[in-house]
């Protein structure tokens, strides 16, 4: 067993080691001290902010040795960061001029420790500092095959944060919420420990993104008023993107990079917005409403529903996801899904007619004759109406779910009139409106979907 007893040292009396293995060796302590700053300025700032807050950590003592030559004074075995940055918060002088940048940052905390001076130090002393070496070692090599400290993972973190902060953090809720559903596949909830939890989160802390799947976040709290099964379809995708898949924070390390890979999911990997729960309710238990007489106090009572659909900025909704094969196409869509209507309507409209033009065009190319009776100058109503009596006639939308557009085409003042679109582009007294825009495109969103899903 080591000889090691537990003492409160002065400050004054630590030696800050010249054989640290961070670095080589160096002549003395006030060199070792300016190699710390030079290497990793940023980290003892955030050292000294965290020390100040909380103080040094109880359960992780310093160890030092008495120094050979003055019995007085213990050179420092582990924690000579920590030692450093308090000596110079004690005594700045001890840094390089030179590290202006330091120095400017480091000031405030100075202050600060000027005010309430930390002067005694809880150490572990060993008389011989090759006793302290296989403690050292294990802090500082890792697992060491269990005999080191084993690392929590991301999700083990995000639970431990969960148990201080009275909170689950975001992707914690999705995790657990897919771990405990039975509509989650057997094979991925046994992998789900191995997912990167913080993958996840640059997800799902995405307002855009949340949308598409379905889930609103309120209060820190993940919610939906979707069934559950349509939930775990957009959150099962994305657990499996990345643990079975080559996909890495790099596939959504930015908005954009975000949007792209939401918009490259299938169809069958979104939920269906169309298959409501009775109420809304919280993916932390799959069983809880909102408004349930046993929830937390904390808990909010009642959530807001998406608003309106004409309340939106943009033509397309941000949850509306479509695979658009053509390029051009694919580019005007994208465009209207950036565009602010209310500062942007006449583009809106133009470029919104333009779309549905190339779209019908597309379709009726991409099925080689098979709707008879169009030719490249039928107007845009007959071409509509042809191909929504394929649709129909085959099956693959219902006559409700085409009301929508049979009802746009045969409206004088849609935008898929051509007098109305017409009275757009030349009379500059006729001006298209931010909201009648919004519901054209709501009541045709389906046959816009479906015709570039079969495309």
């Amino acid at each position: 067993m080591p000889d090691a007893q537990r003492q409160a040292i002065k400050l004054t009396n630590l030696i800050v080691s010249i054989e640290n293995p961070r670095f080589e060796m160096v002549t003395n302590q006030r060199d070792a001290i300016q190699l710390m700053v030079d290497d990793q300025p940023e980290k003892l700032i955030k050292l000294a902010k965290d020390i100040l807050d909380a103080g040094l950590n109880p359960g992780d003592p310093i160890y030092v040795t008495p120094n050979k030559e003055d019995k007085k004074r213990f050179t420092v075995l582990e924690g000579n960061r920590r030692v450093s940055i308090l000596k110079i918060l004690n005594s700045p002088d001890i840094v390089d001029a030179k590290s202006v940048s330091f120095l400017k940052k480091l000031k405030p905390h100075v202050e600060n420790f000027a005010k309430k001076p930390i002067s005694n130090i809880d150490c572990l002393v060993f008389e011989n500092p090759a006793d302290a070496d296989k403690w050292i070692e294990l802090k500082h090599t890792g697992e060491n095959g269990g005999v080191g400290t084993v690392a929590w993972d991301t999700t083990q973190q995000a639970r431990f944060s969960k148990k201080i902060k009275g909170h689950n953090p975001i992707a914690l809720q999705a995790i657990e919420f897919l771990q405990r559903s039975n509509f989650t596949d057997h094979k991925l909830k046994e992998d789900l420990s191995n997912l990167t939890y913080t993958n996840v989160e640059r997800l799902l802390t995405d307002p855009d993104v949340r949308d598409v799947l379905g889930i609103k976040y309120t209060n820190k709290i993940l919610s939906s008023d979707l069934q559950e099964p349509e939930l775990v379809k957009g959150l099962s995708k994305i657990a499996s993107d990345f643990l079975y898949k080559d996909y890495t924070v790099n596939a959504i390390r930015t908005k954009n990079d975000r949007k792209n890979y939401i918009e490259g999911f299938q169809k069958t990997e979104l939920p269906d917005k169309t298959n409501k729960s009775k109420s809304p309710w919280q993916l932390i238990s799959s069983t809880l409403k909102i408004d349930d007489k046993t929830a937390p106090i904390n808990t909010p009572k009642s959530i807001r529903s998406l608003p309106p659909t004409s309340d939106r900025k943009y033509l397309i909704p941000k949850n509306c996801i479509i695979k658009i094969t053509d390029q051009r196409v694919n580019t005007i869509y994208h465009e209207l899904k950036d565009l602010n209507v209310a500062d942007f309507v006449n583009s809106t409209a133009v470029i919104f007619r333009v779309f549905i033009e190339l779209s019908i065009d597309a379709f009726i190319a991409s099925k080689q004759g098979a709707i008879k009776g169009v030719k490249k100058l039928t107007p845009l109503k007959e071409k509509i109406e042809k191909v929504a009596d394929y649709l129909e006639a085959r099956n693959l939308l219902t006559d409700h779910e085409l009301k929508g557009i049979r009802v746009s085409i045969n409206d004088a003042h849609d935008i898929l009139a051509i007098d109305t679109f017409n009275a757009y582009v030349h009379n500059r007294h006729y001006s298209p409106n931010e909201q009648h825009l919004k519901r054209s495109w709501d009541v045709i969103q389906v046959f816009i979907e479906k015709i570039w899903e079969l495309v």
